[in-house]
């Protein structure tokens, strides 16, 4: 798919379908806001590209079968982020410190994952 030619997309929303597969990439769709593709059998990684949507307040990647880490640099690289969940899938790592630094972030669901351990300074205040 061609997002770069749709200029006026500002929602992805492909909830509940059999998508399968690793998702395109879609960071050319200039003002996407909005990433909705829960409960599709995705089995992939993280899809790192989203970090080259800085418009993205909306991200709902749960209960997709996604693996691997969530990049450390996410908050820092999506300022207008608000809400953002990858609950059900089978991320491992560190939960990035960098959500911190997302000034509008008021909603962040990471249940039901693997992670192995909170931000390294438990002790911040900031996080």
């Amino acid at each position: 798919a061609e997002f770069a030619n749709l200029a006026n997309l500002t929602f992805i929303i492909l909830y509940n379908n059999n998508i399968g597969g690793p998702l395109p990439d879609l960071s050319a769709g200039p003002n996407i806001s909005q990433l909705n593709v829960r409960g599709n059998p995705l089995k992939s990684d993280f899809p790192s590209w989203i970090l080259n949507m800085p418009h993205l307040m909306y991200v709902d990647l749960s209960y997709s079968e996604l693996t691997g880490t969530i990049p450390q640099n996410i908050g820092d690289a999506m300022p207008y982020l608000q809400e953002f969940s990858v609950a059900g899938n089978e991320l491992t790592g560190e939960i990035p410190t960098s959500f911190a630094n997302a000034p509008k972030l008021e909603k962040l669901n990471l249940e039901t994952n693997n992670f192995t351990c909170l931000p390294n300074d438990p002790s911040s205040s900031t996080f």
